[in-house]
């Protein structure tokens, strides 16, 4: 697997959880949380924008 697929299916990942956070109408700060804890996601990835 090239880099540039693991980059795209990561930041797809990334994208999909943040729409979860999005239905359960979860904060910014809660889905940072939330992404860090269940799927060892950093902050820094989450917190742009």
């Amino acid at each position: 697997m090239s880099a540039d697929h693991s980059s795209a299916s990561y930041i797809h990942l990334v994208q999909h959880l943040i729409e979860k956070c999005l239905i359960f109408q979860m904060t910014k700060e809660e889905c940072m949380e939330a992404l860090s804890k269940h799927a060892n996601i950093k902050p820094i990835i989450t917190s742009t924008g």
